[in-house]
């Protein structure tokens, strides 16, 4: 039996890495299925730039492959096979897939309702696909939004953290049309099961602040949650049906 989401939500808010409870999370649905066939959508360098989490996943597999748009990132050498597409070009079979899953991507992307049909394709009856986007419920969403479009979010990250791709995450365009359970709801009714856990903890937007306001920024956040804003990760699992 994989985390429930209570230990989830506990052991991010005892300070625990997102990208290690999202691989916990998927390898529970990876180990449950022998001889697994997993997809690693926007696989980028790792989860999260760790090759060691992604290739944990990959082991439990007969197939992991790996989708890669960006042709300046070298993915780690754990993938069966690794297509530098969009989810959407891949030539991946119809129910071929046992597990989909995506690392910070869903904010990305322009056309959700296409994106999740494409999954829903490719999984098997019984499949399943989990993701961990930035829930745009919480605060921080409009306003990464707002930066981008001002032109500054890039220069922003630059002086707070350093080059993109080397001392700072990858910093791609943004949309947040798939960023909260309604979201989900909307466009993936073809998922008869679906489930949602907000993740939340004070400290958890300091990075994006400096080091001298950080402290600001953790009791904007406490102040806000303790308000009914949710926290700033959202983790979503959509399962197919099983075959009729």
């Amino acid at each position: 039996m994989g985390p429930s989401c209570n230990d989830l939500q506990e052991r991010y808010r005892a300070g625990e890495w997102r990208a290690r409870l999202f691989h916990d999370a998927v390898l529970s649905d990876v180990a449950a299925r022998p001889r697994c066939t997993a997809v690693d959508i926007g696989c980028g360098k790792g989860i999260e730039g760790s090759a060691e989490l992604t290739q944990s996943i990959a082991q439990h597999c007969r197939t992991c492959i790996g989708i890669e748009p960006d042709t300046e990132i070298a993915p780690p050498p754990v993938f069966s096979a690794l297509h530098r597409c969009a989810l959407e070009e891949a030539p991946i079979q119809a129910e071929s897939v046992d597990v989909a899953f995506s690392y910070m991507v869903t904010e990305h992307l322009g056309q959700p309702q296409e994106f999740l049909d494409r999954i829903f394709r490719i999984l098997r009856p019984n499949g399943v696909f989990w993701t961990i986007t930035v829930d745009a419920r919480h605060w921080f969403a409009p306003l990464s939004r707002a930066m981008e479009r001002m032109r500054i979010k890039r220069t922003y990250l630059q002086l707070l953290h350093g080059e993109r791709g080397q001392e700072r995450y990858e910093n791609y365009p943004v949309h947040y049309r798939l960023n909260r359970p309604s979201d989900f709801e909307a466009v993936g009714q073809g998922f008869p099961t679906r489930s949602y856990i907000n993740l939340y903890r004070p400290s958890e937007v300091a990075y994006y602040f400096p080091p001298r306001v950080a402290w600001l920024a953790s009791a904007i956040n406490a102040t806000t949650h303790a308000f009914g804003v949710p926290g700033s990760l959202l983790m979503a699992r959509l399962q197919k049906s099983g075959a009729p």
